[in-house]
C-alpha cells in the first residue's frame, strides 16, 4: 500500500526557525512521500524569503500546507518587545490551541523518512502515537537513555487524541511547556517519584507524556526503522555569543562555552556528550544538505572520538545522499532563485540604509 492510496486525517506540524528551512525541507518532503501524514510547515521567525520557499513547496505538493506563527505565540521580553521567534514549547502549545482536527500531531523538522512506514492510523482515546527511539545522530549516550525501560512517548514525533489530551491538561494543569523539577506541582512530584519518573528536567511535552502514561494511556510505537533524526539542527542557526559578549552572560554559561571552544581548539576532535559535538554534527548535515541542493561535493564528516557515533554519521550521510534525488521533485532552481532574489533585495536595502545614515 502506498502513502497516496490511503490519506490520513492526521496533520503533523513541522516548525522551522530562521536558517533551517531550505536544508530541512528534505525531511518534510520525505515524510510526505513515505508516510500517509499530512504536514503543515510552520514558520517560526523565518525570513520572508524562507517563507516564500516553504509556500512554494506547499504549492507543489498537496500533502503540504503553510502556516506563519502569529505574534501572539511569542513571549514578550522584559522590555516589552517580542522575541524574534517563539520558544519551541510555546509554538507547539499555540498550534494545539488552534487545531480544529480531533487529533493533534507534530514532528521535529530534522527527522527524515528513508523508506515506507506503516499506515498512519489515528490514535484511540487515551492513546499516544510516538516513535522511539529516534536517537540523535551525534550521540550514543542519548540512545541508551531513550532505550531505558522507563522511557515514555517521545516529543520528536507525537500524535495525540485531542479529547484525551484536553482532559489531561484540565486535570493536571500541565501543558507542553518545559519543566524543571522545582516547577513541577507537588502532587505530581509525588506521583512521579512513586513511579520512578523523577527527572531534573522535562523537555517540550515530556511531562505531559509521562502523566498520560501514569494514567494508563497506551503508547503505540510507529515503525521507526525508516526514520532518521539528525538532532539539534536548529542550534547552529541561533545567534552564537562572540567572545566580546561572554561577559554579558551568566558566569556558568560563559564558562561552559569557553570550555567547549578551548577543548575543540586543543584536541581537534569532539568528545561525545559535549554541546559542541551536537552543533558540529548539525553544521556538517547543514553543509551536506546544501551540497545536495547545489550538486556539489559533500563535506567530510566531523571528527568524533566514538567509533560507533562516527559510523552512524557516515551511514546517515550516505542515506541522505541516496534519499535526495528520490524526493526532491520540485524545481529547486526556481525556488533557490526566489531565495537569492530576496536576499539580494534585503542586502541592497541594508546598503542603502547605511549610505543614508552616512
Amino acid at each position: 500500500m502506498t502513502p497516496d492510496s490511503l490519506d490520513s486525517p492526521i496533520t503533523l506540524h513541522v516548525v522551522y526557525v530562521k536558517g533551517t528551512t531550505q536544508a530541512l525541507s528534505l525531511g518534510a518532503l520525505s515524510l510526505a512521500r513515505f508516510t500517509q501524514f499530512r504536514l503543515r510547515l510552520v514558520s517560526n521567525g523565518c525570513t520572508e524569503a524562507e517563507e516564500a520557499f516553504l509556500e512554494g513547496l506547499c504549492e507543489s505538493n498537496s500533502r503540504l500546507s503553510f502556516l506563519r506563527l502569529p505574534r501572539e505565540a511569542q513571549r514578550k521580553r522584559r522590555n516589552g518587545a517580542f522575541a524574534p521567534r517563539a520558544e519551541h514549547c510555546d509554538a507547539i502549545a499555540y498550534l494545539y490551541r488552534t487545531e480544529r482536527s480531533p487529533f493533534f500531531g507534530f514532528v521535529d523538522s530534522d527527522i527524515f523518512a528513508v523508506g515506507a512506514m506503516s499506515p498512519a492510523v489515528p490514535p484511540d482515546a487515551g492513546e499516544l502515537i510516538s516513535a522511539m527511539p529516534l536517537t540523535a545522530a551525534w550521540s550514543r549516550r542519548h540512545e541508551r537513555h531513550l532505550a531505558a525501560k522507563n522511557a515514555v512517548g517521545s516529543s520528536f514525533l507525537a500524535v495525540y487524541h485531542g479529547a484525551t489530551l484536553r482532559r489531561l491538561m484540565e486535570r493536571s494543569g500541565v501543558g507542553f511547556e518545559r519543566y524543571v523539577w522545582e516547577k513541577v506541582p507537588d502532587e505530581i512530584k509525588s506521583r512521579l517519584r512513586r513511579a520512578g519518573y523523577a527527572r531534573r528536567k522535562f523537555d517540550t511535552g515530556k511531562l505531559l507524556n509521562t502523566l498520560l502514561a501514569l494514567e494508563g494511556g497506551a503508547v503505540r510505537w510507529v515503525d521507526d526503522a525508516n526514520l532518521r533524526h539528525l538532532g539539534g539542527f536548529s542550534h547552529p542557526a541561533a545567534p552564537v555569543p562572540s567572545p566580546r559578549s561572554w561577559g554579558e552572560l551568566p558566569g556558568f554559561v560563559a564558562s561552559k562555552l569557553r570550555r567547549h571552544v578551548q577543548d575543540y581548539r586543543r584536541v581537534g576532535f569532539l568528545r561525545e556528550g559535549n554541546r559542541a559535538n551536537r552543533n558540529a554534527c548539525a553544521e556538517y548535515f547543514a553543509a551536506l544538505l546544501a551540497s545536495l541542493d547545489a550538486g556539489g561535493a559533500p563535506p567530510p564528516p566531523p571528527r568524533v572520538r566514538n567509533g560507533y557515533v562516527r559510523a552512524k554519521l557516515i551511514r546517515m550521510g550516505e542515506e541522505l545522499r541516496r534519499l535526495h534525488p528520490r524526493v526532491v521533485d520540485r524545481p529547486a532552481t526556481a525556488l533557490d532563485a526566489t531565495l537569492r532574489a530576496a536576499k539580494s533585495d534585503s542586502g541592497l536595502q541594508r546598503r542603502s540604509a547605511g549610505r543614508s545614515r552616512a
